[in-house]
C-alpha cells in the first residue's frame, strides 16, 4: 500500500504558517551545511579521541584492559546497529526531529560519560552515546543530499567529508593535550559547547522533511542487531582470543545464521528495516564497494601511522597528532574543492586519481623506518589525504545519486554501516597481519641467510663488552641480547612496511569498481519518471 504523506514538503511553510525559504535557497543550504558539519565533527572526534585516554581510565577505575576496551567496543556496536535504522526513523518521524534529538542526546550522554563513577557506568553511557551518534552521520548526509540542488551535490558531499577526515587526525592530539593537562573526563566535556550550538542552531534553522506512514520491522531489526553485534565483537576480539578459538568461531557462526535469517526477512517483507533491494542500482553497489575500500585506506592510515610513530619512532601522542595534522588540513581543503569540480571533472576520473594517490602514499609509507625524516612522513601522509579528499565526494555522489529521492534515507544508513563494518575489518585484519608478519620476520632474521650478519654483530659487540669487564660467557649472552633487541626492532619495522604495502594494494584494487561509474544526469527524477539519475558507463 502506498505510503501516506503526513507533513508538507520541506521548505513549503515556515514558522506561523508563513512561506519559508525555498529548499535550495543559497543562504539556507549553507546554514544547513554548517549545522550538519558540527554534528558530524563531534561524533567522529569523539570516536577517535577516546582511545588516547583508555590507560588513564584504567588507572582511575582500577579496571583491566579487557573491561576498558568495551568503552570503545560498546560504542562501535551500538552505533553500527543504529545506522541502518535511520532511514525508517527519518521517514516516520522526520529527519530534522531525528537529527536534533540525536545531537541533543549525544551531548547530554557525553556529559554523563565525563561524570562516570565506574567502568560499568562508563560503558553503559558509551553504548547510549553510540545509539545517538550512529544516527547522526547517515541522517546528516540525507539532509544535505536533499537540501542541496543537483548541481551542488558534489560540493555537499565534500563538505560532509570535512569532519569525517579532519576529526580523526585532530582527535589524538586534542585528546593527548586534554588528558595530560586536565583530565580524561574532558575528552567528553569538550563535546558540550559544540553539541549545544548544533542543537540550538538546528532548532532555529532546519526545516522538517516529509514523513511517511511506514511500519517498524521488529523481527528484521532484531536479526540485524544480532548479526552486526556478533560479527563486530568477533572482529574486534579475534586477535586477543585467536581467530580459531571456539569463542570467536561461535560468534561468526551465530552471525552467519542470523544473517541468513535476516536476508529471508528482508526480501520477504514489503517494508523491511533495511532495503537491500537498493543494490539493484549497480552504481550504488559500485559506490558502496568503493566506499568500503576507502575505509580501508582511511583506517589503514589513521590506525597504522600513529601506532608506528609512537611505538617505533618513540613520539608521544601530542607530537604524533601534530605530525598528522597537515594531512588532515589538506583533506579538509581538498574535499569541498573536488566536490565543487564534480561538474567539470567526471567522478570516476576523480575516484581513479584519488585512489591512485592513496595507494602511492601507502607504498611510500611502506619504506618507513625508525630514522625516516619527519618531513617525508608528512609529505607521504598528505598524498593520502589529498587522494581521499578527491575520492570521497565523488564516491558519495555516485552512490547516492543513483537512488530515488524517496529511498535516500535508507540508502545513507546502509552506505554508512557498510563503511563502518569495513573499517572494523580493516583494523582487525591489519592488526592480525602485523602480528603474523612480526613473527615471520623474526624467524627470517634468525635463518641461515642472516647468520653472517649476526656473527659480525656479535663479534663487533663482544670486544666492547669484554673491555668493560664482562667475562666471556656473560659477554656472549649480552651480545646475543643485543642482537635479539636489534632483530625484534627490525622485525617490527618490516612488519609495518608489509601492512602499508597490503593497504596500498587494496586501494589499487578499489579503482576497479570506480572505472564502471559515469555521471550522466545531475537531475533527480521523481516518482514515475525515468530512473536512475546515475548510469553505468557503456
Amino acid at each position: 500500500m502506498a505510503s501516506k504523506v503526513a507533513t508538507v514538503p520541506a521548505g513549503t511553510l515556515g514558522s506561523h504558517g508563513k512561506p519559508a525559504d525555498k529548499p535550495h535557497d543559497a543562504f539556507y543550504i549553507w546554514r544547513v551545511a554548517g549545522i550538519i558539519i558540527l554534528g558530524m565533527f563531534i561524533v567522529i572526534l569523539d570516536s577517535s579521541i577516546v582511545n588516547v585516554a583508555l590507560p588513564h581510565m584504567m588507572a582511575a577505575f582500577g579496571s583491566s584492559l579487557e573491561d576498558i576496551e568495551w568503552v570503545s567496543t560498546g560504542y562501535m556496536l551500538s552505533s553500527a546497529v543504529m545506522m541502518p535504522t535511520t532511514g525508517f526513523l527519518g521517514d516516520r518521524i522526520g529527519r530534522k526531529k531525528v537529527y536534533l534529538f540525536c545531537i541533543a542526546a549525544f551531548t547530554i550522554v557525553s556529559m554523563m560519560c565525563g561524570m562516570s563513577w565506574s567502568t560499568g557506568s562508563l560503558i553503559a553511557f558509551r553504548v547510549l552515546q553510540g545509539v545517538a551518534g550512529g544516527a547522526i552521520q547517515p541522517i546528516g548526509q540525507a539532509i544535505m543530499f536533499d537540501v542541496f540542488p543537483d548541481e551542488k551535490r558534489g560540493l555537499a558531499m565534500g563538505l560532509v567529508g570535512i569532519g569525517m577526515m579532519f576529526a580523526p587526525v585532530l582527535g589524538p592530539t586534542l585528546g593527548g593535550y586534554l588528558v595530560d593537562s586536565m583530565s580524561w573526563r574532558w575528552i567528553f566535556y569538550v563535546n558540550l559547547p559544540v553539541g549545544l550550538m548544533a542543537t540550538v542552531l538546528g532548532m532555529a534553522w532546519l526545516k522538517e522533511s516529509r514523513t511517511k506512514d511506514v511500519k517498524f520491522d521488529s523481527i528484521g531489526f532484531s536479526l540485524m542487531a544480532a548479526t552486526l553485534t556478533t560479527c563486530l565483537v568477533a572482529v574486534s576480539q579475534g586477535n586477543r582470543y585467536g581467530w580459531h578459538s571456539p569463542y570467536i568461531v561461535s560468534l561468526f557462526a551465530i552471525a552467519a545464521v542470523t544473517l541468513g535469517a535476516f536476508l529471508i526477512v528482508v526480501f520477504w517483507r514489503a517494508e523491511p528495516i533495511v532495503n537491500l533491494r537498493l543494490y539493484k542500482y549497480s552504481v550504488y553497489t559500485a559506490g558502496t564497494i568503493t566506499g568500503m575500500v576507502v575505509s580501508v585506506g582511511l583506517f589503514g592510515g589513521v590506525f597504522l601511522l600513529p601506532v608506528f610513530l609512537q611505538n617505533v619512532m618513540g613520539f608521544d601522542a601530542i607530537t604524533t597528532g601534530l605530525i598528522m595534522a597537515p594531512a588532515g588540513l589538506l583533506s579538509g581543503l581538498t574535499m569541498p574543492i573536488s566536490g565543487a569540480l564534480i561538474n567539470i571533472i567526471p567522478p570516476r576520473v576523480q575516484l581513479t586519481i584519488g585512489m591512485s594517490l592513496m595507494a602511492l602514499s601507502m607504498f611510500l609509507q611502506a619504506r618507513m623506518t625508525e630514522v625516516t625524516p619527519i618531513w617525508d612522513i608528512i609529505w607521504w601522509s598528505s598524498l593520502r589525504s589529498v587522494g581521499m579528499g578527491m575520492a570521497f565526494p565523488a564516491m558519495n555522489l555516485n552512490a547516492l545519486a543513483a537512488i530515488p529521492r524517496r529511498d535516500i534515507g535508507q540508502a545513507t544508513g546502509l552506505f554508512n554501516v557498510t563503511r563502518q563494518v569495513a573499517g572494523s575489518f580493516a583494523i582487525a585484519g591489519l592488526t592480525a597481519l602485523l602480528t603474523q608478519r612480526i613473527a615471520f620476520h623474526m624467524a627470517q632474521l634468525g635463518a641461515q641467510a642472516h647468520r653472517q650478519i649476526v656473527s659480525g654483530l656479535i663479534s663487533s659487540v663482544l670486544p666492547l663488552l669484554l673491555k668493560h669487564g664482562s667475562s666471556l660467557s656473560v659477554a656472549q649472552q649480552q651480545a646475543g641480547a643485543v642482537f635479539g633487541l636489534f632483530a625484534s626492532r627490525e622485525a617490527v619495522v618490516l612488519a609495518y612496511q608489509d601492512c602499508f604495502y597490503a593497504a596500498g594494494v587494496i586501494c589499487l584494487l578499489g579503482i576497479l569498481p570506480s572505472l564502471f561509474i559515469e555521471r550522466r544526469l545531475m537531475t533527480r527524477p521523481e516518482h514515475g519518471a525515468k530512473e536512475p539519475a546515475m548510469m553505468m558507463a557503456e
